[in-house]
């Protein structure tokens, strides 16, 4: 298991030890955040077509884990969903943040590609 991957796994056991008796969605939502935090660093390693290879499986399983997790708080109801997103907005937003560039490094750094001009 990569190091990345171990940092996110206890990130992940933090995070559920410390939201505690914490609503589902809460639970929920504070593991999409960990596993955000676990893509960022998977993006991070990329350097070069031989680490996109090497971490291609991690992003992969994160992402489906981001569907799934999605998939649990979509059945909890829109009402609950739509709060616990709302409760927990600008954590993901920095999340989401540090992803995007995250990926946008690792394309620069292995690829050379450039970000659009606006």
């Amino acid at each position: 298991m990569s190091r990345s991957m171990w940092s996110g796994c206890a990130i992940i056991v933090l995070a559920l030890i410390a939201s505690g008796c914490a609503k589902p969605e809460d639970k929920l939502v504070k593991e999409q955040l960990a596993t955000l935090q676990q893509l960022s660093a998977a993006y991070a390693t990329v350097v070069d077509d031989k680490s996109w290879n090497a971490a291609k499986p991690e992003i992969g399983v994160l992402g489906r884990q981001m569907g799934e997790l999605d998939k649990k708080l979509t059945e909890l109801g829109a009402e609950r969903k739509d709060a616990a997103l709302k409760k927990h907005a600008a954590e993901l937003k920095d999340a989401a943040d540090r992803l995007n560039i995250a990926k946008r490094k690792a394309a620069q750094t292995a690829w050379g590609v450039q970000p659009a001009k606006k």
